[in-house]
């Protein structure tokens, strides 16, 4: 993980997926050590019920491991959002996450994005379905940037922060085993439909099943 600077407080964006999961337990075992006082938020846009209470047992899971931090507030958000407003969902989420910042005075935001490891044969193999998903993939297989600011409409000004973007979904597997936090892998949900029942056939389900054995 990346070095992560002195905040006074900060908000995860928990997806309820692996990635997000693995990056609270890596922020809070690290803070354990260097930031106590940090207040620690997170915020989950969700589609289906699923996706908010695997993000609802993540945060729980986390916040009893380490219990002695400063930890705040879930938030949580339908993220529909109107298409012919937003160009994409992305978009959507960053002016809904801003009007919660805004009220609790938090600027800096922890995001879970990990390079692939699927193959780009893979990855076409999916585009018809997901084209957007995929383009982004492949061009995060490459390079991830690690630091972006946002203007929202309210006017919050927020950083982002990818901490975790120098792993591969395989190294945040292998994290997660290593510090026998396997819950995190069985009760997450990572399908692009954010239902428990995979759909088999999205690029995160294609990558769950190469590296776990299972949807």
């Amino acid at each position: 993980m990346h070095k992560l600077d002195s905040f006074d407080r900060v908000l995860v964006s928990l997806s309820g997926g692996i990635d997000s999961a693995a990056l609270l337990y890596m922020v809070a075992k690290q803070y354990t050590i260097t930031h106590r006082t940090t207040e620690i938020y997170a915020i989950t846009g969700y589609g289906k019920p699923d996706t908010l209470e695997a993000a609802k047992f993540v945060w729980g899971y986390v916040k009893n491991k380490f219990g002695r931090l400063n930890w705040k507030t879930h938030f949580d958000y339908d993220n529909y959002y109107d298409k012919s407003y937003y160009s994409h969902r992305g978009k959507a989420d960053h002016e809904h996450r801003s009007i919660f910042m805004e009220e609790h005075n938090i600027k800096d935001v922890l995001h879970g994005r990990v390079k692939t490891t699927l193959t780009e044969e893979q990855l076409k193999q999916c585009e018809t379905q997901y084209p957007q998903a995929v383009s982004k993939l492949l061009l995060n297989s490459h390079v991830i940037e690690t630091k972006k600011t946002y203007m929202p409409q309210n006017r919050w000004e927020y950083t982002i922060h990818r901490p975790i973007s120098n792993y591969t979904k395989s190294m945040v597997v292998d994290y997660i085993k290593e510090h026998n936090a396997n819950e995190l892998l069985t009760k997450t949900i990572s399908c692009y439909k954010q239902k428990k029942e995979a759909c088999k056939q999205c690029p995160s389900c294609l990558e769950k099943m190469d590296l776990l054995g299972h949807y």
